[in-house]
This record gives structure tokens, sequence and C-alpha cells, in this order.
């Protein structure tokens, strides 16, 4: 979370909240999402963070039209992106002496982590975790 907070400083309060692992856009219209969108991907994308649209389906109920909106989404996601991002040139091979940097996060629910060295992913890791 304080990764997060740190990427997206600009933005908090403006029209971005995050919460742990969360990243929520609030705009006043709807062609002010579409840019806030954009900036908050691209964000990401530059600090060569990854999403993950999570529990988007929890949503189905309040939102009126959400399979249409969803659509997109759901195309993007039959393309197999898991595999897309563990295969080469996305992953690389970790160089021996030079520092390793680890990115991890938490929930109640799982937990993930991500093993970098010099701004490339080296593996992922990631686990659901049981109610007990």
């Amino acid at each position: 979370m304080d990764l997060m907070d740190r990427i997206f400083r600009p933005y908090l309060d403006r029209f971005v909240v995050v919460f742990i692992v969360d990243i929520l856009i609030y705009p006043r219209d709807e062609s002010e999402h579409a840019e806030h969108l954009r900036i908050v991907l691209q964000t990401l994308r530059d600090k060569q963070q990854f999403s993950k649209f999570r529990l988007a389906g929890y949503y189905r109920r309040f939102v009126k039209g959400f399979s249409m909106i969803a659509t997109p989404m759901t195309r993007l996601l039959q393309k197999d992106l898991k595999a897309l991002l563990t295969k080469a040139p996305v992953l690389a091979h970790p160089e021996l002496g030079k520092e390793f940097v680890i990115f991890s996060d938490a929930s109640l629910n799982s937990l993930g982590c991500v093993l970098m060295q010099e701004g490339k992913v080296i593996a992922y890791a990631s686990r659901q975790l049981k109610p007990h």
C-alpha cells in the first residue's frame, strides 16, 4: 500500500484512492473517468507495476449493464494474459552479484510478491489463504 501511495501521490484525493490492494478512481463525469483511467494505467506501466482486475464480478449486481461494460476486459483476459506475463520477454534471468528487490502484498485472502532485478521481473509468487 505504501508503494501505491508513493506512486499515486500526485493524484491521491483528487481522483484516486488506494486502499490495501485496490485502486479506486472517482471522476465527476464519464469523459473525466476515461482520462483518469488512462492516467492510472499509464502510471502503473511507467512504474512497471501490474494491475489485476479483482472482484469486478462482485459489483455486477450494483451496475446497470455491467456485462456490456465489462465485455472489453473479458476479451482481454481470454487471451491468456497470465501466460503472456510469465513468458519471455517479460521474465528475465537473474544476474548474480546484482541487487534483488522484492515487492510484496498481502490481504486477509491472499499473498503475492514479485522478485525484480534492475527493473526487470525475475519471478512471481502468489497464494490464496485458507480461512483458518
